[in-house]
């Protein structure tokens, strides 16, 4: 699933999984026509509301 709307490194923007939503900020953007198109990386500006936090813990328990 591509990102739309995210235009620019820095820009905040809003996610949302299952009923957790969070703020995060865009630290980098697929270059388009590469297999990483339609692709951001965020960091979180919540950490305390990690929307992923649940699988995450899943993944790393499974890892060991």
């Amino acid at each position: 699933m591509a990102v739309s709307g995210v235009n620019q490194v820095g820009q905040t923007v809003w996610l949302q999984r299952h009923n957790k939503r969070s703020r995060y900020k865009v630290i980098w953007i697929g270059v388009p026509d590469t297999e990483h198109a339609g692709q951001i990386g965020v960091e979180a500006l919540e950490p305390a509301n990690v929307i992923w936090e649940n699988e995450l813990k899943v993944r790393i328990m499974q890892s060991r």
